[in-house]
């Protein structure tokens, strides 16, 4: 299934200092329609990382750093945006 940028920008902009994983933003983003349905792997990690820095934002997951842990879409992270969105748009647009 196709992930839904537009969706998921929308939600990490209204979610700025929340704690995520990318497991749940493949749910919020529409990419399965039923409990069936979902699967997710470390593509789909990585397209949903992807799409967030695209736009400016970051997950900063350092509160688990020298654990172990498992896949990293099961991580839980804190929603962050690079730079503030004029700044980004500036520099997207140079």
């Amino acid at each position: 299934m196709k992930i839904d940028e537009n969706r998921l920008i929308e939600y990490l902009e209204n979610h700025i200092g929340e704690n995520c994983r990318t497991v749940d933003l493949a749910k919020i983003c529409g990419m399965y329609s039923k409990a069936g349905d979902f699967y997710i792997d470390l593509k789909t990690d990585g397209e949903i990382r992807r799409i967030a820095a695209k736009n400016g934002y970051s997950f900063n997951s350092s509160h688990h750093d020298n654990e172990e842990i498992g896949m990293p879409w099961v991580i839980d992270f804190y929603i962050k945006a690079a730079v503030s969105k004029k700044t980004f748009k500036q520099i997207r647009s140079a």
